[in-house]
């Protein structure tokens, strides 16, 4: 029996479309894994050429006028030698008369103060009786000392010795006199008297109290700043301090 293949037939109608599925639920995020090693550094680029120059800014305002034109020296203590004893007072200068701030153009161009430290009795309220206290003054002046061996603090208890600065000065020349008084007042100060434990003593004994009573100070002030010191009173220390920044 032979059975033969017929001619193949139409496609069907397309059928209808199944439903669209629900979507699976969403994975876990792993872990974020290390940060690997830096790379290395790259080349550094060239340089690139320079930008324009800028506007030039406003000029500022002119600062405060200096102390170029003023000089000084350090506080001396001068070194004594005798020059006459008599019977009132012991005398003596200065040994070392230079002074290398006197140049020619400060004697020239220049104005020489000279300052003094000196030793004052003042006297103290609150203890009721008087004291030495440091003063500075213009030149010269009178120092006062404790008379060795008194044991109160009266005014009488006080000796007086004198020193002068500015008696002659030059080209690299000051001279600087004092002496010692060998009278005190008495207690009246009606007169003076001699107390004893200041008569008839030797050069060194006088020499060993005066070296410690002063000081003194040289300031050169240059023609250029007479305009500014017309509002200094240059015999007030502290003032000219102030106004030439002078240091001790």
């Amino acid at each position: 029996m032979y059975s033969c293949k017929g001619p193949q037939g139409d496609l069907g109608p397309a059928g209808i479309q199944g439903q669209v599925g629900k979507d699976g639920p969403i994975g876990v995020i792993g872990p974020v894994g290390p940060n690997g090693p830096a790379g290395p550094q790259g080349t550094a680029g060239t340089t690139g050429a320079a930008g324009p120059q800028g506007t030039p800014g406003a000029t500022g305002p002119q600062g405060p006028t200096g102390n170029a034109n003023v000089v000084y020296s350090t506080w001396i203590t001068p070194t004594w030698v005798s020059s006459g004893d008599i019977p009132t007072f012991a005398l003596f200068n200065q040994k070392n008369t230079a002074n290398n701030l006197l140049t020619q153009d400060a004697i020239d161009k220049g104005v020489v103060y000279t300052y003094v430290k000196i030793k004052i009795l003042d006297f103290d309220q609150d203890a009721g009786e008087f004291k030495l206290v440091d003063r500075i003054q213009p030149n010269g002046g009178i120092s006062r000392f404790k008379v060795s061996g008194r044991q109160t603090n009266r005014d009488q208890d006080y000796g007086y010795s004198r020193i002068t600065v500015n008696q002659q000065i030059g080209v690299n020349y000051l001279q600087v006199n004092g002496n010692l008084d060998k009278t005190t007042w008495n207690d009246n100060y009606t007169a003076a008297v001699f107390p004893p434990e200041l008569a008839g003593k030797s050069f060194a004994f006088y020499n060993d109290i005066a070296k410690n009573l002063y000081q003194y100070r040289v300031v050169v002030v240059y023609g250029s700043t007479a305009g500014r010191m017309a509002a200094i009173d240059m015999k007030d220390y502290a003032a000219v301090k102030a106004a030439f920044n002078l240091k001790d």
